[in-house]
């Protein structure tokens, strides 16, 4: 009596075949994650982003992504020139009074006592940027990974 088993059998040469032809979709299948990827790490760096004076229209809705087809690659940015300041704090350093006047009047301030306070003590760091890299890169890594798998299962290579 023969034992039982089953054969598995890799089409070696439609592999190299399939290989050839994927490689010639992928970067379109890349760009689309990329861009997917791009709009959850805007998400997750608006909800890390401070809310200051401008709301959703300050830093918060200043956060947007450029993507780069040429090179696959994606820059999730802020748009405001204080964005800087805010992930990393400053040095001390005498501040533009307009700027300060709505955000110290938010919070109950006088705005020359707040540019008194930064010219003498800076600014302390308020980080949103590094922990959205940190929440966002298990979650890009494995959105590319699943998707390029998931390219890769629609050219029938295995049979059993």
């Amino acid at each position: 009596m023969a034992e039982p088993a089953f054969t598995i059998t890799v089409d070696a040469q439609g592999a190299i075949a399939m290989l050839t032809d994927a490689a010639e979709g992928l970067p379109d299948i890349l760009l689309a994650q990329l861009a997917d990827v791009s709009e959850l790490t805007v998400d997750a760096e608006k909800e890390h982003a401070p809310v200051g004076v401008g709301g959703e229209d300050g830093l918060k809705g200043s956060i947007h992504y450029e993507l780069v087809p040429e090179t696959l690659s994606s820059a999730v940015l802020p748009s405001v020139p204080y964005a800087a300041p805010v992930e990393y704090g400053s040095k001390p350093h005498w501040a533009p009074i307009e700027p300060l006047k709505a955000w110290a009047e938010l919070k109950g301030m006088n705005p020359y006592a707040l540019r008194w306070s930064i010219a003498q003590k800076g600014t302390k760091p308020h980080p949103y940027v590094q922990p959205t890299a940190e929440d966002m890169a298990p979650i890009i890594g494995g959105t590319f990974a699943e998707g390029i798998a998931k390219y890769i299962e629609e050219f029938d290579l295995v049979s059993v």
